[in-house]
């Protein structure tokens, strides 16, 4: 495996943990006693878009149209982040 490939793999293990670390309550639900708010948390290993990455990036043959999806994903996981 190359280098570029691990590190790949190593972010995307980086993100899941911070996706799926427990959240504290929300400060609605406590006045209310109400549970929790819950999500359905995807592991990013798993997508298409990320399967068809390591492929093409194994191939050497990324498409603008996979890099495009990659990038959104990226950003849209950073604007919820931060």
């Amino acid at each position: 495996m190359s280098k570029l490939i691990q590190t790949f793999n190593e972010l995307l293990s980086h993100l899941d943990q911070q996706i799926q670390k427990p959240q504290n309550k929300d400060a609605i639900a406590d006045i209310l006693g109400a549970p929790p708010l819950g999500t359905k948390v995807q592991s990013l290993h798993d997508l298409d878009v990320m399967q068809q990455f390591r492929r093409e990036l194994s191939d050497g043959t990324i498409q603008m149209d996979t890099l495009h999806q990659i990038l959104g994903l990226v950003s849209s996981i950073m604007k919820a982040v931060i």
